[in-house]
């Protein structure tokens, strides 16, 4: 289990402008040799891998990959990182000057960074200063070598994405809504947001956690089914309920937690097929519906869509779960029930998901498909599957509360399974 700090969000904007100074290097007067004449610019072109390490911010470090072409003192490239929250890669451009040069790196959408630096045959260093619409963001040192390229550890990484919307429920109690994401290079399971409350004096009152809502994929080690796993890059909502009054709350912390099982692609594969359709319910709520499709080759259980929907700015205000689709009756024969919700192969069959919040409130929202491979399924874990499908299309009074609650039990169980599985 890892785990990161709160300064995540920070940390990783700090990457992505780091990363591309290595490539790149800031305004620098270099190449006077005193005598009013032009030193040869050195060769910089080729491939270059590196690392960067934040000033500005401790424990703030990372990799980059650069490529440059270089026409006389003129230099062009593009560059990608790893480790960054936002950005995955830029283009570059700047002068050399004897072994001095200097460099820009747009990364667009107001992320850019400048930097200067020299070269000694194969190996380049320098500082950068990082930007976000013309607002310094970090400062660095860089260093990389041509020609090499070190392995990336293969790890994941799951930070917080954006801002968390502080909200309440329809008790009055505090309410969490957010996004995290994966910016390491394997698939992330189980991400766990934990949070810890505290009042005006300070005191702890409470602490309460919250699963990623993200891929579904199935567990190799148990050939099991989750739909609580961040691939790389991957960007995942998550909800929290609690039972703390709004009012008592002050301040809270929170700590990113994950696991790194080895998954593999389900045999079904449940997937969205045609468009969605935007409607009202009764009292003007967002309703969306639309059709799932087994595009996989086995038979999917349990075949559900997950909205996350975002406000204008970009904050996640609902996360509609359990929405599962109207599809073909089969029998589970351990648990001796029958399900509504299969799709065989290339099966298609409607769904219809409620929401919590207005249309006009709505600016974009994005979904996850999850499912069972009808043939991993395993009594001990499809009975908190069976009560939430039961609860969803059979009874009326259900609480969203109470949907959510059996999804994270449903995720305690088979993360219970599989830490006992492993374990000496």
């Amino acid at each position: 289990m890892k785990k990161i700090a709160r300064f995540s969000f920070t940390l990783m904007l700090t990457l992505c402008l780091g990363l591309g100074l290595m490539v790149g290097c800031g305004s620098d007067g270099g190449g006077d040799d005193g005598e009013g004449s032009t030193p040869q610019p050195a060769d910089i072109s080729g491939d270059w891998v590196g690392t960067w390490e934040s000033t500005d911010f401790p424990g703030g470090n990372g990799t980059l990959t650069v490529n440059i072409t270089q026409d006389g003192n003129n230099i062009n490239g593009t560059i990608t990182l790893t480790g960054s929250e936002y950005l995955s890669g830029g283009t570059l451009s700047g002068t050399v000057n004897g072994n001095n040069f200097t460099m820009n790196i747009d990364f667009g959408e107001g992320y850019y960074m400048v930097s200067t630096g020299t070269i000694s045959g194969n190996s380049i260093s320098g500082t950068y200063v990082s930007y976000y619409n013309n607002e310094v963001t970090d400062r660095g040192n860089y260093s990389g070598s041509r020609g090499t390229q070190p392995p990336a550890p293969q790890e994941a990484n799951v930070v917080l994405y954006g801002e968390i919307n502080k909200t309440e429920d329809y008790n009055g109690d505090i309410k969490l809504l957010g996004e995290l994401k994966n910016i390491g290079n394997i698939d992330a399971t189980f991400p766990i947001i934990t949070f810890t409350f505290k009042d005006s004096s300070g005191n702890v009152i409470g602490t309460d956690y919250a699963y990623v809502y993200g891929s579904c994929k199935t567990l190799v080690l148990l050939n099991l089914e989750t739909h609580s796993i961040l691939g790389p890059n991957e960007i995942g909502g998550f909800l929290l309920y609690t039972d703390i009054p709004v009012n008592n709350v002050s301040s809270y912390e929170y700590t990113i937690e994950w696991d790194e099982y080895e998954t593999t692609q389900p045999d079904a594969n449940v997937i969205l097929y045609g468009s969605i359709t935007e409607g009202e319910d009764i009292i003007g709520l967002l309703e969306l519906s639309g059709n799932l499709k087994n595009a996989g080759t086995e038979t999917a259980i349990f075949a559900e869509i997950t909205f996350i929907l975002k406000n204008g700015s970009g904050n996640v205000i609902d996360i509609s779960v359990l929405n599962f689709v109207y599809g073909s009756n089969v029998y589970l024969p351990d648990i001796d029930y029958y399900t509504d919700t299969a799709l065989y192969p290339n099966e298609s069959g409607p769904f219809d998901a409620w929401t919590l919040v207005y249309p006009n409130e709505v600016s974009t929202y994005y979904y996850k498909t999850s499912w069972d491979d009808f043939e991993n399924v395993s009594s001990s874990l499809n009975i908190n599957r069976l009560y939430s499908n039961i609860a969803q299309t059979q009874t009326d009074d259900i609480t969203p509360e109470e949907l959510w609650q059996q999804r994270r039990n449903r995720i305690d169980e088979v993360k219970a399974i599989i830490q006992k599985a492993v374990k000496p």
